[in-house]
């Protein structure tokens, strides 16, 4: 049942038309009918006073529909915790790596010696692939990739530049879980991007979810972008990983193995492209904001410059 017409109105001011992409009734979350005043307040405060893009970012994203589910971030008076829950129940399977290949892997990494020739753990990883299922080869993939790619030691005075930790460090690790050639899948840089990339991207992509990643460094968090049946787009985090930076992280690496086994997961059963019907979506609402106009690219004071990871 539809609320009333007054909750669904769209939000003017100064002859300037907001309109919010929620569709609320009786069986929409509450905090979602919170996060609709949420987003006048935010449209009127970016009239204004402009949004400072590293202080208002829920807002900013709350302007073009978007719902972000970060840990340990939220919408200041808004009770998202059981919302949050419910996206990842909804759609983080508890899988796991097999006992055997999961042993395995522990008993080679636990003796491990950076100064092994590679190329003899290597085949050791190659027996482990023969008798592995064909969702945890993928692992063994990851681990096979690194032990080619990654230096010995850390590169302790060493400036990472952009391209040489995509091409040297995360590609090597996230590839093989996501890069599928064979079903047109390709693991793209521009996937590192967020909020309003995904946005965009979703509404082309014929499918119930995609998979963006975020990398800060060699941290790296994975988020869902999926549409919620209120017709809001919901950005959730799923989880953070942290990619090796040497051989001297593999071992420590065996216990990500099932964070892995689940993003992959993730990625297979829900972000493949549908060419049915089942994936129902509501129509993307055009969102005639112009936010050039309303965020305010000087730093706010009393704002202290942050990295979160």
């Amino acid at each position: 049942t539809d609320v009333s017409d007054s909750e669904e109105a769209p939000f003017i001011t100064n002859e300037t038309v907001f309109v919010s992409s929620l569709h609320l009734t009786d069986e929409t979350p509450s905090c979602l009918r919170e996060f609709q005043n949420f987003q006048q307040r935010s449209f009127l405060k970016g009239k204004s006073d402009g949004l400072f893009v590293n202080a208002h970012m829920f807002e900013i994203l709350s302007l073009q529909n978007v719902v972000l589910l970060k840990k340990n971030h939220g919408y200041n008076g808004i009770d998202m915790d059981e919302f949050y829950k419910s996206m990842l129940n909804s759609y983080i399977d508890n899988v796991k790596v097999e006992r055997h290949t999961f042993n395995d892997i522990a008993e080679l990494f636990g003796n491990f010696n950076v100064e092994n020739d590679r190329d003899d753990v290597k085949l050791v990883l190659f027996d482990i692939y023969k008798k592995a299922s064909k969702q945890d080869r993928k692992l063994v993939d990851v681990l096979i990739n690194l032990l080619n790619s990654l230096p010995t030691e850390p590169l302790l005075n060493h400036k990472v530049e952009e391209t040489e930790l995509i091409n040297g460090y995360l590609q090597p690790f996230l590839s093989p879980l996501f890069h599928k050639p064979q079903n047109s899948k390709l693991f793209l840089c521009d996937l590192l991007r967020l909020a309003l990339f995904a946005s965009h991207g979703y509404d082309g992509y014929h499918s119930e979810c995609i998979l963006v990643l975020q990398a800060i460094g060699l941290n790296v968090t994975a988020y869902g972008f999926t549409q919620h049946a209120s017709g809001a787009k919901v950005m959730f985090e799923l989880m953070k990983v942290q990619c090796p930076a040497s051989l001297h992280d593999l071992p420590s690496l065996c216990m990500q193995l099932n964070k892995l086994i689940m993003l992959q997961e993730f990625y297979d059963h829900y972000c493949t492209v549908s060419t049915s019907n089942h994936c129902k979506r509501k129509l993307p609402v055009h969102v005639d904001i112009d936010l050039d106009r309303i965020l305010n690219p000087h730093q706010p004071k009393h704002v202290k410059l942050s990295i979160d990871f």
